[in-house]
């Protein structure tokens, strides 16, 4: 969730906190009475530019975002996540949302704005008698197969364990048993998000159905999303591994018809649920400056 104005943060103050903070940073606009109210509603960790810790919490998986954040608060609870929503946008703080931190398009940081920060909220309840579960935003999806795994049990999640729950799901996901099950969106039946204004809501197909309706594929700009609830499907023993074939020879086009055939009619099959990526030469080759 990202709000239009923008605001600057330039030199910062120091203060002592009273909630335990040795230094205060925060930029002339914001006034540090307004900050240390914060500190006292949040149970989480706030980081501030200048703390120890802020080079490391303020990056990203993808490097090529170097976001310089005034605030980086880490919720421990829908209390958090409402105090920082209810700061940033009474402070005009541009509010970044990150999860698992994995987001291609760098959505989890920004400048000079607000990073709220859900890496501690990673509760994860299951029911193996109905096949449902209520996961948190940023558990990542190897966490959720390894809870899951030992009952039989599995949700068509993305095909890298790192990614996070959150960013994923608010996306559609596709992975490893899209062709079976369908997109990873296809499987949840409820959401709980904070909205802009504070407010906790569920979205369902019974209640707030044209919210939960836009939820499913259209981003996180409605909310910040705190947990879902999905169906959850079997998963039975997964083989995975490498198969290499000889190498075929790309000037004939039939020679390769036998293996694209073969491979259609396994990828098929209803009880299996196989999952192919074919690594296929140039057409023509390319060629080597030895061959030529």
């Amino acid at each position: 969730m990202t709000y239009d104005h923008q605001t600057s943060v330039s030199s910062m103050q120091n203060r002592s906190s009273p909630n335990g903070h040795q230094d205060v940073r925060t930029a002339p606009h914001i006034d540090v009475l307004t900050l240390e109210t914060l500190l006292s509603m949040i149970q989480g960790k706030v980081t501030l530019p200048g703390d120890l810790s802020y080079e490391e919490e303020r990056s990203v998986w993808n490097s090529l975002f170097d976001g310089h954040p005034a605030v980086i608060v880490h919720c421990l609870n829908i209390g958090d996540v409402k105090a920082a929503i209810t700061f940033a946008r009474k402070q005009g703080l541009p509010l970044s949302v990150r999860s698992a931190g994995h987001s291609i398009g760098g959505y989890g940081t920004n400048d000079h704005g607000l990073v709220l920060d859900l890496s501690c909220m990673k509760g994860l309840r299951f029911d193996p008698i109905l096949c449902t579960a209520r996961i948190e935003s940023s558990l990542t999806w190897g966490e959720v197969s390894h809870a899951l795994q030992p009952y039989g049990l599995v949700l068509t999640s993305g095909d890298t364990a790192t990614v996070g729950v959150g960013g994923l799901l608010l996306g559609g996901g596709i992975g490893w048993m899209v062709r079976k099950y369908g997109l990873a969106i296809d499987q949840v039946r409820a959401i709980e998000l904070v909205t802009a204004d504070g407010q906790l809501l569920r979205a369902s197909a019974q209640e707030n159905a044209e919210l939960f309706w836009g939820l499913r594929g259209g981003g996180g700009n409605f909310g910040v999303v705190t947990a879902f609830e999905v169906a959850l499907h079997p998963g039975g023993t997964v083989l995975g591994g490498m198969m290499c074939l000889r190498q075929l020879r790309p000037s004939i086009p039939s020679q390769n018809m036998p293996v694209f055939t073969w491979m259609h009619r396994m990828s098929c099959r209803q009880k299996p649920c196989w999952c192919l990526r074919h690594r296929l030469p140039l057409f023509p080759p390319t060629c080597r400056e030895s061959q030529c």
